[in-house]
């Protein structure tokens, strides 16, 4: 117990950087990471008020008695892919493997301390979607007092089964990887099928039985009135969560759990505990014979000298970035997750259309044209993941070899944004292709669809740089550190909201504006990507450390 206590001690005095920013000497680094803290506060605040804004619309709907299963599903969900992109740096670090080994612990204080990590993880992400879903549940359906008491319950068992099937999973993923020759083609193929998995799994699991609203059930000729329409709505939104439900069999189960079943409350509590023991014992007494099987092999080729040539600054960066890039599995697969999507997105206009959606709902008080909003569609899913977010802080330890090259800093930084936007390219152009197929619009509303995605590409990728040279990560132990938790690109994802707001904006603009207004708000992006670039341009790559 005593190895346990200093060994979790010493996990949690690193996560989300807290030890570092206690020693710091740096003034200028202290206030960057305090304004950091800052942002992170605001952010967290704003998905609470979110979720909770989410739950409180769901329960106006009359559906609130099926909030408690929805978003401790959810939250299980976001676990899940929370843990499995970063187990591999957190529980099987290659790094300290040979200096444990060398000192007198055992692998079973290790490996627990370690998954207690992601547990607490779980259940920070836990609280965060559940205290203010159950919030809006308890206001609205006034349950009995039992409810209450299982809500720390359902927190606390909620990360359980996903932090469990991650370590089994990483063990998995590792272990393939490990004994690849082509390591990072198999791990980006790997992300990609992830995240389709999880896409269709739900999917699989209902049968194709899940239902979508009956959109034409609610707007009946008698329907005339705001109030029949949002009773309409109501009706229609609670027979919707009550056949997704019945559907899955164990959704029905974990929902009378969530909702204050005591005695399965405890049987599930109790079944999970167990399960992560077993799996903290079968991993901790083989954990070093574990990690040691999981540690990659290489084989190196024969150098041969071949004629040397001279290029470009230019073309000899652009280079570099490119050999860095695809040399990181994680690096690649989690930016490039965003472009498969766009393309994704462009393949699924091709078996519905917005223009139908709006035709199924019927009369409603504003008049909708959610084909107007398709070009700034795109521009969510582009903006959500940038290459440029991560490319500074990749340097890590070789930052100063970067600093002391013999080229212009505004190089470096063009070189860069010029990489992110090659890579962009070609499934910028498969997307315009195959929309060209399976989207009709006319001449200006085409030029539309080719503008706006170009537009949000450029502006994520200036933005993504912007964050990151504001905000470098240059002291880490694996790349996930510097792909999926670092303050780069937390802020980089905020460029969503550059998109999220034109396209709600653009369902209700006029049709007649709807063109004209497009270019306009790509106009202002384009120049606020400009700004930016300036402002990157202007910043002093040697000042940063």
């Amino acid at each position: 117990m005593r190895e346990f206590s200093a060994l979790f001690r010493a996990e949690m005095l690193n996560c989300f950087g807290k030890n570092v920013y206690r020693h710091t000497k740096d003034p200028a680094d202290r206030k960057r990471r305090k304004m950091l803290r800052v942002t992170v506060i605001v952010l967290l605040a704003l998905a609470a008020g979110y979720i909770g804004g989410a739950s409180y619309a769901l329960a106006g709907f009359g559906a609130a008695r099926y909030i408690p299963m929805l978003y401790s599903v959810s939250a299980a969900a976001i676990v899940l892919l929370f843990g499995l992109i970063t187990v591999r740096g957190n529980l099987y670090r290659e790094k300290d493997r040979e200096l444990l080994a060398a000192m007198p612990v055992r692998g079973l204080p290790i490996a627990a301390a370690r998954i207690a990590r992601l547990y607490l993880y779980g259940v920070f992400i836990a609280a965060l979607v559940l205290v203010p879903a159950y919030g809006v549940y308890f206001a609205f359906e006034r349950p009995g007092a039992i409810s209450y008491l299982c809500t720390l319950p359902v927190i606390l068992t909620v990360p359980v089964l996903p932090v469990v099937l991650t370590v089994w999973i990483g063990i998995a993923v590792t272990a393939i990887l490990a004994r690849m020759r082509h390591k990072v083609l198999a791990e980006v193929a790997i992300a990609i099928l992830v995240v389709v998995g999880m896409l269709v799994l739900p999917v699989i699991l209902s049968g194709g039985k899940m239902s979508s609203l009956p959109f034409a059930d609610m707007t009946e000729a008698g329907a005339k009135t705001r109030a029949e329409m949002n009773e309409a709505m109501a009706k229609a939104v609670s027979e919707a969560m009550q056949k997704t439900e019945s559907s899955i069999p164990a959704l029905k189960t974990w929902g009378g759990i969530a909702r204050g079943n005591l005695a399965g409350l405890l049987l599930f509590g109790l079944g999970s505990v167990a399960l992560l023991s077993l799996t903290v014992l079968a991993v901790g007494f083989r954990f070093f014979a574990i990690t040691a099987k999981l540690a990659p092999t290489a084989v190196h080729r024969e150098y041969r000298m071949e004629r040397l040539a001279s290029r470009s600054s230019m073309t000899a960066l652009v280079s570099k970035e490119a050999k860095r890039y695809f040399s990181c599995g994680i690096y690649v697969s989690n930016t490039i997750i965003g472009a498969v999507l766009t393309v994704a997105l462009a393949v699924a206009f091709g078996f519905f259309e917005p223009a139908k959606l709006v035709e199924k709902v019927g009369k409603l008080p504003v008049e909708l044209h959610p084909e107007s909003a398709v070009p700034f569609l795109f521009g969510i899913v582009i903006s959500t993941m940038s290459i440029t977010s991560s490319a500074v802080s990749m340097e890590g330890k070789n930052w100063w070899i970067v600093k002391s090259l013999p080229v212009r800093e505004r190089d470096i930084i063009n070189a860069k944004l010029l990489f992110s936007l090659l890579v962009w390219a070609p499934f910028y152009l498969a997307t315009e292709i195959i929309l060209w197929f399976t989207l009709g619009a006319g001449f200006a509303g085409r030029q539309l669809l080719l503008a706006a995605p170009a537009a949000y590409i450029v502006f994520s990728s200036v933005w993504g740089l912007f964050c990151n040279l504001h905000f470098p990560k240059f002291r880490w132990e694996t790349p996930t550190e510097v792909v999926k938790q670092s303050a780069a690109v937390g802020l980089t994802m905020l460029g969503a909201v550059a998109a999220v707001i034109p396209a709600a904006a653009m369902c209700i603009v006029p049709k007649a504006y709807a063109h004209i207004t497009g270019f306009a708000v790509l106009t202002l992006l384009l120049a606020a990507a400009w700004l930016l670039h300036r402002k990157n341009l202007g910043t002093a790559l040697t000042d940063m450390n």
